[in-house]
């Protein structure tokens, strides 16, 4: 869901700013 955000925030997925 997460276009130009850091996975930090989300903590699901590993890759920064993948999706």
């Amino acid at each position: 869901m997460s276009s130009v955000l850091p996975s930090g925030l989300l903590g699901e997925i590993p890759e920064p700013g993948t999706k």
